[in-house]
């Protein structure tokens, strides 16, 4: 399914899973999503938080401690020594509807303009 995906884009999608099974969620949503996209630093959609007024220090300041605390471990771990990124694990979480919207959306975004855009964090 993500294989039309940027790889910060993918990177993000296996961080909001991450997040979702350690926080003991049965899928990932939409706010998984948001903690993993603010989580990238230097991606388009931070730049894009910042510019919509949305500060990601702010953001994090609502956002529960210890998803505070996951996503600063995911930042500390998130490459392996071999520079490849680590592993969910065996099993990925399924996606909430809400979240499967959210991607079509930006996958429908993405491709309106150029069928072989791939689909980034911007949109």
């Amino acid at each position: 399914m993500f294989e039309s995906f940027t790889a910060s884009a993918e990177r993000t999608l296996r961080r909001a899973g991450r997040l979702a099974r350690r926080r003991g969620a049965a899928v990932v949503d939409p706010l998984d999503l948001l903690a993993g996209l603010s989580a990238e630093s230097e991606s388009r959609a931070a730049e894009l938080l910042v510019e919509f007024g949305i500060e990601t220090d702010r953001l994090w300041a609502e956002l529960d401690p210890e998803v505070l605390d996951l996503l600063a471990e995911f930042q500390e771990t998130e490459l392996e020594p071999d520079g490849q990124s680590g592993a969910e694990g065996p099993e990925a979480l399924p996606l909430s509807s809400e979240l499967r919207m959210v991607l079509n959306e930006a996958t429908m975004h993405a491709r309106g303009f150029d069928r072989k855009r791939e689909v980034g964090t911007e949109h």
